[in-house]
C-alpha cells in the first residue's frame, strides 16, 4: 500500500491540540485520559530512555499490555485500519495512537522513527512501555479521525499506489 495518505491535522482546534505541549509534570500513565497528557508524556519518555528497571516492569506486565491492545483494537472504532479500509489491523503507531494494517505499517515505518514509531500489537514481538501504551488508550482510531476530518478520503485495501492509478 505504498503512497497512502499521511497528512498532519489541518485543524487548530482539533482534539490533539497542544501535541507537542511540553508539561514539566506528567502523570502516571495508568492515570492519563487526555491525548495531550499522554504525547506529553510518551515525548518525555523516550527523550529520557528506557531504564533497566522500566524494561524489566514492561517485560513483567507484557502479556496483560499485549491482551490490552488486542482489547482496544477490537473496540469498533479501531477495528479498520485508521490510512485504509483493512479490517483488524494489527499495527499501531505512535505517538499518533491509531491502529494500522501491515501495508500502512511500512508506509509510516519509512516516515522514519522521528516521526512515527510502528510496532505490532498482536504478535508479542515488541515490548509495550506504560507511555506507550497511554497514548493508545488515549487517542484511537475515532479520536484521531476527528482531528484529521479534512484529510482525503480513506483509500480502499489493497489499492494500488497513487501514481500508478
Amino acid at each position: 500500500s505504498v503512497g497512502r495518505r499521511v497528512v498532519r491535522p489541518r485543524n487548530r482546534g482539533s482534539d490533539l491540540r497542544g501535541l507537542t505541549s511540553t508539561r514539566k509534570h506528567h502523570p502516571s500513565p495508568n492515570r492519563m485520559t487526555r491525548p495531550t497528557e499522554a504525547i506529553a508524556a510518551y515525548h518525555a519518555a523516550m527523550a529520557a530512555g528506557r531504564t533497566p528497571e522500566a524494561i524489566s516492569a514492561a517485560r513483567a506486565a507484557d502479556a496483560a499490555s499485549h491482551k490490552e491492545l488486542n482489547a482496544l483494537r477490537a473496540q469498533p472504532d479501531n477495528a479498520e485500519c485508521f490510512d485504509c479500509t483493512a479490517r483488524k489491523p494489527g499495527w499501531a503507531a505512535l505517538p499518533h495512537g491509531i491502529y494500522l494494517c501491515i501495508d500502512c505499517a511500512q508506509v509510516h515505518r519509512h516516515l522514519g522513527r522521528h516521526i512515527s514509531q510502528v510496532k505490532a500489537i498482536n504478535t508479542g514481538t515488541y515490548l509495550w512501555m506504560p507511555y506507550e501504551l497511554a497514548v493508545m488508550r488515549a487517542i484511537g482510531n475515532a479520536r484521531a479521525a476527528r482531528a484529521y476530518r479534512n484529510a482525503p478520503p480513506k483509500p480502499e485495501a489493497g489499492a494500488p499506489p497513487e501514481g500508478e492509478r
